[in-house]
């Protein structure tokens, strides 16, 4: 994987990140279930990114062999 690629991983899951902070937030200020289920769905999506670059590593590891 490339230095480009890292940096490019790294600003999506700060975004997520953020994104989910934000929603916690107004979640603690409102108490609407929304908003809690917006910061779920920003984890999801950080899994969702973390599992495709384990499987992207995965093959480039395998295909080393």
């Amino acid at each position: 994987m490339f230095t480009h690629d890292v940096h490019a991983i790294e600003r999506i899951i700060e975004n997520h990140i953020a994104n989910y902070s934000n929603h916690l937030v107004k979640y603690r200020q409102t108490h609407s279930k929304s908003f809690l289920e917006k910061a779920q769905f920003e984890i999801d999506e950080i899994n969702r990114v973390l599992s495709t670059v384990g499987k992207l590593e995965l093959m480039a590891m395998l295909s080393q062999s």
